[in-house]
Protein backbone atom coordinates (compact mmCIF):
# COMPACT_ATOMS: atom_id res chain seq x y z
CA UNK A 1 0.00 0.00 0.00
CA UNK A 2 1.48 3.37 -0.84
CA UNK A 3 1.17 5.60 2.24
CA UNK A 4 2.35 9.64 2.30
CA UNK A 5 3.03 10.10 6.01
CA UNK A 6 4.16 13.78 7.01
CA UNK A 7 5.22 15.09 10.50
CA UNK A 8 5.04 18.36 11.49
CA UNK A 9 5.35 18.37 15.57
CA UNK A 10 8.54 19.68 15.75
CA UNK A 11 10.93 22.13 14.78
CA UNK A 12 11.87 20.27 11.62
CA UNK A 13 9.05 18.35 9.22
CA UNK A 14 9.20 15.92 7.02
CA UNK A 15 7.30 14.08 4.27
CA UNK A 16 7.68 10.69 3.30
CA UNK A 17 6.13 8.25 0.58
CA UNK A 18 6.14 4.46 1.61
CA UNK A 19 4.88 1.56 -0.21
CA UNK A 20 3.88 -1.08 2.38
CA UNK A 21 7.72 -0.49 4.85
CA UNK A 22 9.61 0.38 2.14
CA UNK A 23 10.95 4.14 1.83
CA UNK A 24 10.61 5.20 -1.56
CA UNK A 25 11.18 9.29 -0.45
CA UNK A 26 11.82 11.80 1.76
CA UNK A 27 11.69 14.71 2.36
CA UNK A 28 12.80 16.87 5.57
CA UNK A 29 12.96 20.67 6.29
CA UNK A 30 13.82 22.62 9.05
CA UNK A 31 10.53 24.66 9.25
CA UNK A 32 10.78 26.38 13.24
CA UNK A 33 7.49 28.25 12.63
CA UNK A 34 6.92 27.82 9.10
CA UNK A 35 5.10 24.41 8.83
CA UNK A 36 2.34 25.70 7.11
CA UNK A 37 4.56 27.33 4.38
CA UNK A 38 7.19 24.66 3.95
CA UNK A 39 4.95 21.46 3.92
CA UNK A 40 3.34 21.29 0.51
CA UNK A 41 6.95 21.97 -1.47
CA UNK A 42 8.34 19.23 1.08
CA UNK A 43 5.32 17.19 -0.44
CA UNK A 44 5.58 18.32 -4.13
CA UNK A 45 9.30 17.60 -4.39
CA UNK A 46 8.37 14.03 -2.55
CA UNK A 47 6.62 13.39 -5.76
CA UNK A 48 8.87 14.72 -7.86
CA UNK A 49 11.84 12.80 -6.52
CA UNK A 50 9.67 9.77 -6.80
CA UNK A 51 8.25 10.48 -10.74
CA UNK A 52 4.78 10.00 -9.77
CA UNK A 53 1.19 11.79 -8.80
CA UNK A 54 0.15 12.14 -5.19
CA UNK A 55 -3.51 10.45 -7.03
CA UNK A 56 -0.87 7.20 -6.16
CA UNK A 57 -1.66 7.45 -2.84
CA UNK A 58 -4.07 4.71 -1.21
CA UNK A 59 -3.47 6.19 2.56
CA UNK A 60 -2.07 9.05 4.63
CA UNK A 61 -0.28 8.98 8.03
CA UNK A 62 0.35 12.10 10.17
CA UNK A 63 1.91 12.26 13.32
CA UNK A 64 -0.33 13.83 15.65
CA UNK A 65 1.81 14.87 18.92
CA UNK A 66 3.04 15.22 21.50
CA UNK A 67 4.63 18.07 20.12
CA UNK A 68 4.28 21.46 18.77
CA UNK A 69 0.36 22.64 18.79
CA UNK A 70 0.02 24.57 15.87
CA UNK A 71 2.83 22.08 14.34
CA UNK A 72 -0.03 19.62 14.99
CA UNK A 73 -2.80 21.05 13.74
CA UNK A 74 -0.91 21.95 10.27
CA UNK A 75 0.05 18.33 9.44
CA UNK A 76 -3.51 16.91 10.39
CA UNK A 77 -5.02 19.76 8.59
CA UNK A 78 -3.31 19.17 5.54
CA UNK A 79 -3.52 15.69 5.43
CA UNK A 80 -7.12 15.41 6.62
CA UNK A 81 -8.23 17.52 3.54
CA UNK A 82 -5.98 15.54 1.36
CA UNK A 83 -7.72 12.18 2.48
CA UNK A 84 -10.88 13.98 2.00
CA UNK A 85 -10.54 15.20 -1.61
CA UNK A 86 -9.29 11.18 -2.12
CA UNK A 87 -11.29 9.56 -0.02
CA UNK A 88 -8.48 7.78 0.99
CA UNK A 89 -7.90 7.11 4.81
CA UNK A 90 -5.60 8.53 7.43
CA UNK A 91 -4.27 6.83 10.30
CA UNK A 92 -2.51 8.97 13.28
CA UNK A 93 0.45 8.23 14.60
CA UNK A 94 1.80 8.91 18.33
CA UNK A 95 5.51 10.39 18.16
CA UNK A 96 6.83 8.91 21.24
CA UNK A 97 5.02 5.45 19.89
CA UNK A 98 7.13 5.78 16.24
CA UNK A 99 10.35 6.74 18.15
CA UNK A 100 9.93 3.86 20.55
CA UNK A 101 9.65 1.70 16.89
CA UNK A 102 12.77 2.97 16.10
CA UNK A 103 14.78 2.08 19.44
CA UNK A 104 13.44 -0.83 19.01
CA UNK A 105 14.86 -1.89 15.70
CA UNK A 106 18.20 -0.49 17.82
CA UNK A 107 17.92 -1.92 20.66
CA UNK A 108 17.05 -5.69 19.97
CA UNK A 109 17.20 -6.73 23.76
CA UNK A 110 15.97 -3.75 25.45
CA UNK A 111 12.85 -4.44 27.47
CA UNK A 112 11.59 -1.11 28.21
CA UNK A 113 11.55 1.78 25.67
CA UNK A 114 11.35 5.34 26.84
CA UNK A 115 11.37 8.05 24.00
CA UNK A 116 11.55 11.50 25.09
CA UNK A 117 10.83 14.91 23.75
CA UNK A 118 12.02 18.24 24.54
CA UNK A 119 8.74 19.98 25.23
CA UNK A 120 10.66 23.55 26.12
CA UNK A 121 10.23 25.58 28.84
CA UNK A 122 12.19 22.98 30.88
CA UNK A 123 9.83 19.89 30.48
CA UNK A 124 9.44 16.85 28.50
CA UNK A 125 6.94 14.31 26.40
CA UNK A 126 7.70 10.88 27.98
CA UNK A 127 6.06 7.43 27.28
CA UNK A 128 7.25 4.28 28.65
CA UNK A 129 6.99 1.36 25.96
CA UNK A 130 7.08 -2.72 26.55
CA UNK A 131 9.16 -3.50 23.76
CA UNK A 132 7.74 -6.73 23.10
CA UNK A 133 4.65 -4.70 22.26
CA UNK A 134 6.12 -1.39 20.68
Amino acid sequence: MRLLAVDTTGPFGSAALLDGTRLLAEEKFEAGLNHSELLMPAVDRLFRSDRSEISSVEGYCVAAGPGSFTGIRIGLATIKALAFASGRRVAAVSSLRALALKLQTKEPGARLLCPIIDAKKGEIYAALFDAGTG
